[in-house]
């Protein structure tokens, strides 16, 4: 093949390498406008129907194999006759390239061993191996990345190996000989077992993983020899040198090395993923630190109380997953002795999202999830309690309340009114069911029971099923709300939740196969069970702990606190807290979430005009008409409510006064009234003279939630979301004359939120997640008719400017603006134009309402900002809990 040649739709660009198994060439896909790798089988690879058959099997399977650091197969093709693979583009140089400049740096080598493990250890998991793992068959990048090339290939073009060690079927083996049909490995990488023709597994893995980290750390190479024959007599019976390591190599590294070329197989290091912790472990503390550990030393650092180490991650890497991981055949690691206290920051950029619970540890302690917010866009990163950073998740933008899977391969999480899950070693979410609330629990037979929507009961779904089957009902008449927050009780019969009474809600039990239901506990809520025989729950500020009887599905003692500083979202009932089976606890203190803010001016450009106002939990803030006064919820760290802020004098005067939560305030076009929303539990909607002037009164009490969002500029129409069980939120129209009765605007099978306006009362610019994710439409008001999606890549918040010729909306931290034409085209739709960005920034947005107010056309924007530095990135991490637990609930006996 020569430069501009094609094949299918691929134009080739040049030649890059050939081996045994074929050319491989880089070439540009004329279809997505993307370079990639060609590897063309040989000519008379066709002509063979059996081993074509064979080799389109494992492809396919290969193709499935999803992880950062293996070069994927985008597809098996056929043109004029040639076979081929279309792969994956692998950037940098190969490790044999780097291998040749000698000895490489240990940290340097460490971070390549860690990747190669685990893209080795994905393969495996997946039962695939890749038998012809060699320095040319690994790519390092400049950015540091590893990447494994032609991952078993050799099984797919050679097909199973001869059992029985037939010295007949020992491969022929170098790159340079390119026999057809006999590309099973390299010599001076291949296992015992392997050059012997026995069957293999991942263990030979093991070993050319073990023969390549003793070339980079060395310098030289461990099996070689003038033949090839020569070469594998050394590899069936030399021992490496050891003494050519360098002599300052951790002795971890040297055992770990000695457990990954033991000849005998069953002596050897079983699986990659001991490896990898073994090495990440080194890598996160410093050999020092490690080798300490591994002797039962502990630095003087640690020494004493209530000091904050600096060597955080490094020691729960050890205590979690244990410095001889090896030795553990990837079992669970038993909880210590000693309880370990540290913290971990979230990455830069990253803040901890506030909607809902935002933290899931797995089961086996060994890593967990955390929902994040940013300036872009937020998304689900994942950290191994083993490893020294946080991996992001692909296709989880703005995802929340992440839930692991009881072998902790999967997180489930809600995005955009939908429930999906992901593979936490990769690979795109794939849709579970409509959900517009989300947080769950697994069942050990793969189903999660959920609640679906804020105003719904508990619903379970199968791992096979595409619809729900309900559980529970709200009691409306009882008072009852939702039913949120399960968690699954020993034996799986039982289901806990809580039932959402404001201001008391109450702990229930669920039998999952009667369907029989009976409240356990008051003024409890976000109840999990601890295997030291007690349920943990949070009231007001603490995390409490109650003696329970899972067998009698009943308390038998009294609740004591455990642990303080506990976050509780008083109008949603959760919290950030999480804990694996064997007691590592991750959370997120309430003095980490409740951080002042302050209102400010934020100018078209980004720039932050702060108002002097005292720093306070401010939330939603709406100014009036003049641009005067603002009226804002103020949280005090466990109610809410709604304060009036004087924009000229500076003063602040308190404005709702009830023990439950009041807040979202809308005013009317006048500035004469103040609509807001009361917790009663439902979020019922009242209304007060701004002045005071009267008491509050109720507008709208219905059995579901309902959130003000605009009045209408003639002051006729309250624009209002009500949130179904059945069909998500709804906007309606309510008269605030008195006359007639409320009236559905928007209602679709999707959620539509956020109601605005337009100043002239033509139009309403509204949320929907019917594209599968947020964007902003406007539609004719009061009456509907012809609509027009104003964003593009996502938005939500729509606000419109005092004079309507533009309308602004959010998407992640970014704002923008679009403008907004007088007329409607012939057509009937608005006219609008193309999305431009106004500035990016962290501030805080809310789930009620619009996160910024504009009180005039073409001018400034109020918003609640927050100081990048005081965002929520902080998790405390608490190794051996239980044991913690237990001593607390001994000294409170």
């Amino acid at each position: 093949m020569n430069a501009g040649d094609r094949l299918a739709h691929y134009e080739i660009v040049r030649p890059i390498g050939a081996g045994g198994m074929g050319e491989v060439f880089l070439a540009r896909d004329t279809r997505l406008d993307r370079d990639v790798a060609l590897k063309l089988l040989p000519t008379d690879f066709a002509a063979d129907a059996e081993r074509l058959a064979r080799f389109r099997r494992e492809a396919k399977l290969l193709a499935a194999l999803s992880h950062q650091n293996i070069a994927g197969i985008h597809g098996l093709e056929e043109d004029a006759g040639r076979i081929f693979l279309a792969m994956e583009l692998a950037a940098g140089e190969t490790l044999a390239a780097v291998a040749d400049r000698g000895a490489q740096p240990l940290e340097e080598v460490l971070r390549i061993g860690v990747q190669m493990a685990a893209g080795l250890e994905a393969a495996h998991d997946k039962g695939i191996v890749h038998r012809d793992l060699k320095p040319a068959n690994v790519k390092l990048a400049p950015d540091g990345e590893v990447k494994i090339l032609d991952f078993g290939l050799a099984r797919a073009y050679a097909g199973e190996e001869v059992a029985g060690g037939d010295p007949g079927a020992s491969p022929t083996l170098t790159a340079a000989m390119t026999a057809d049909g006999m590309i099973l490995g390299t010599a001076a990488y291949m296992s015992p077992e392997q050059a012997r023709g026995h069957e293999v597994d991942g263990r030979t893995d093991v070993w050319a993983f073990g023969v390549i980290v003793y070339e980079l750390l060395s310098g030289r190479r461990l099996f070689h020899g003038e033949t090839v024959s020569d070469t594998l007599a050394h590899v069936l019976r030399s021992e490496p040198d050891w003494e050519a390591l360098p002599t300052d190599l951790p002795p971890s590294v040297r055992r770990l090395l000695r457990r990954c070329l033991q000849k005998d197989r069953k002596r050897r290091l079983h699986h990659m993923a001991d490896a990898r912790i073994v090495l990440e472990e080194i890598l996160s503390e410093g050999t020092s630190a490690h080798e300490a550990l591994e002797t039962g030393a502990l630095p003087a650092a640690r020494r004493g109380g209530g000091a904050r180490w600096a060597w955080t991650v490094a020691v729960i890497c050890a205590l979690v997953a244990g410095t001889s991981a090896w030795l553990a055949l990837r079992r669970p690691a038993p909880a210590p002795e000693r309880p370990l206290h540290a913290e971990i920051t979230l990455p830069e950029g990253a803040w901890l999202s506030s909607g809902r619970h935002s933290i899931s540890v797995s089961p086996d302690g060994a890593r967990f999830a955390v929902a994040t917010v940013s300036v872009a866009s937020g998304a689900l990163y994942v950290r191994d309690l083993a490893a020294t950073g946080f991996r992001r998740l692909p296709g989880t933008d703005d995802a929340e309340t992440p839930s692991f899977s009881p072998d902790g391969r999967w997180l489930a999480f809600m995005q955009d009114g939908v429930m999906r899950k992901t593979k936490i070693d990769g690979g795109q979410p794939v849709d579970i069911c409509k959900s517009d609330w989300g947080g769950g629990v697994w069942l050990s037979d793969g189903s999660i029971v959920f609640t679906s929507s804020y105003a719904g009961g508990l619903a379970v779904i199968g791992p096979d099923a595409t619809e729900p089957r309900q559980l529970t009902t709200p009691d409306a008449a009882a008072g009852e709300l939702g039913h949120w927050w399960p968690d699954v009780l020993p034996g799986g019969k039982w289901v806990t939740y809580t039932a959402w009474a404001s201001p008391k809600p109450r702990l229930m039990a669920l039998n999952l196969a009667s369907g029989e239901t009976h409240e356990i506990l008051r003024d409890a809520t976000y109840a999990r069970w601890v295997p030291t025989g007690h349920l943990v729950f949070v009231r007001e500020n603490q995390l409490m702990a109650v003696p329970f009887d899972p067998d009698a599905v009943a308390t038998t003692g009294q609740p004591v606190p455990v642990l303080d500083d506990i976050y509780l979202n008083s109008s949603d009932g959760y919290s950030f807290l999480d804990f694996s089976d064997e007691g590592t606890l991750v959370y997120a203190p309430a003095s980490e979430i409740n951080v002042p803010s302050r209102i400010a001016w934020i100018e078209r450009d980004g720039t932050a005009v702060p108002i002097d106002l005292p720093e306070r939990l401010y939330e939603g803030p709406r100014v009036d008409a003049s641009g005067r006064r603002v009226a804002v919820t103020i949280h005090d760290g466990t109610n809410r409510d709604i304060w009036l802020c004087d924009l000229e004098r500076g003063t602040s005067t308190r404005f709702t006064f009830t023990e439950t939560a009041d807040f979202n305030p809308v005013w009317t076009p006048d500035g004469r009234t103040i609509i807001y929303n009361h917790e009663q539990p439902q979020f019922a909607i009242w209304s007060r003279p701004a002045d005071g002037s009267a008491a509050p009164k109720p507008l709208l009490q219905e059995p579901i939630d309902t959130l003000p969002s605009s009045v209408s500029p003639d002051g006729r129409w309250l624009v209002h979301t009500r949130a179904y069980p059945e069909t998500g939120s709804d906007i309606w129209l309510l008269p605030l004359d008195g006359e007639g009765e409320a009236r559905p605007l928007v209602a679709t099978p999707f959620s539509e939120v956020k109601g605005q306006v337009s100043p002239d009362g033509r139009w309403l610019a509204y949320v929907s997640n019917e594209s599968g994710r947020n964007e902003v439409y406007v539609v004719g008001f009061p009456d509907g008719g012809s609509r027009v999606q104003v964003s593009i890549e996502g938005g939500s918040d729509p606000v419109w400017n005092a004079g309507g010729s533009e309308l602004l909306f959010r998407d992640g931290g970014q704002i923008n603006r679009v403008e907004v034409g007088a007329e409607a085209r012939p057509n009937g739709e608005i006219s609008v134009g193309r999305p431009e960005k106004l500035f990016s920034r962290a501030y805080d947005f809310s789930y009620y309402n619009s996160a910024f107010s504009v009180p005039d056309a073409g001018g400034r924007l109020l918003m609640i900002d927050v100081a990048k530095d005081r965002k929520s990135r902080r998790l405390q991490i608490v190794t051996g809990w239980f044991t913690e637990l237990t001593a607390k609930l001994a000294e409170a006996e």
